[in-house]
């Protein structure tokens, strides 16, 4: 049934990743998978995860389409579409609790980066700068996709690589919004193409985009109001917690069945 118990508790999820991504700018795409992986096969809980944030993103388009540093964005891109062909490939092949351990583990390594990683540094100040970051946009854009189209959760390995550029925040967030929608169109072109989207991705989807989006205005009137700690204190943490602890479950399902 549309509204069963399965669903309320992914509308929860969804609307508590809404309201952390308001408030804090990250985590939707782990928080989602991670919730989800409770009730849905790893294919499900990819596909619903990029429908969803390909849709909350739309809204952005505009404001990200004139900011973004459209250097970095080629770069990114073609490494990109290969590592999501890789990706896809493999999770096609994948057994159920491999694949889950797969999300999993990615969601667990996206959260420890996001725990390292340090604070953003501002402004372009050298032509040897502008070179580093170029050359490493390329291995980024293969890591993001390949987390992407394997877990949904291909925020962290970019958001590490744009940290260390000395792009402006606003150029480093436009881009990041550029890639992560194409990065999930091409990753869910591609599971329609292996026949992994289903009505009920379609739906789920769709049911659960609204709430996500409540969440995220919510989130973003606490900000507002509350200004948030660290993010990286706080919030990741918990994360590597939860994804440390369900890895852990996999990993005993997979070796004792």
């Amino acid at each position: 049934m549309p509204f069963s118990s399965a669903w309320l508790i992914s509308a929860s999820v969804a609307f508590a990743a809404g309201t952390l991504r308001g408030y804090t700018g990250f985590g939707f795409a782990i928080t989602m998978a991670l919730g989800l992986l409770w009730l849905l096969p790893p294919i499900q809980v990819v596909t619903t995860v990029l429908l969803l944030d390909l849709l909350g993103a739309l809204g952005l388009l505009a404001n990200a389409w004139n900011r973004a540093d459209r250097a970095v964005l080629k770069r990114l891109l073609p490494t990109m579409l290969l590592a999501s062909a890789l990706g896809i490939a493999l999770m096609t092949v994948l057994p159920t609790t491999a694949a889950r351990l797969v999300v999993t583990a990615i969601c667990l390594i996206g959260a420890v980066a996001t725990v390292l990683q340090r604070q953003p540094v501002m402004g372009l100040t050298s032509a040897l700068d502008r070179t580093r970051d170029l050359r490493w946009a390329w291995p980024a854009g293969g890591a993001s996709g390949l987390a992407m189209s394997l877990s949904s959760a291909g925020g962290p390995p970019l958001m590490v690589y744009l940290m260390r550029t000395r792009l402006t925040p606003e150029a480093a967030r436009a881009t990041a919004i550029l890639f992560f929608m194409a990065a999930s169109a091409v990753s869910l072109l591609g599971y329609v193409g292996a026949r992994q989207i289903t009505t009920d991705t379609l739906w789920r989807a769709l049911s659960l985009s609204p709430l996500a989006l409540i969440g995220a205005a919510l989130g973003h009137w606490l900000f507002v109001r509350f200004p948030p700690l660290s993010f990286r204190t706080v919030v990741a943490p918990l994360l590597v917690l939860m994804a440390a602890w369900m890895l852990i479950r996999e990993v005993r399902t997979l070796v004792f069945g």
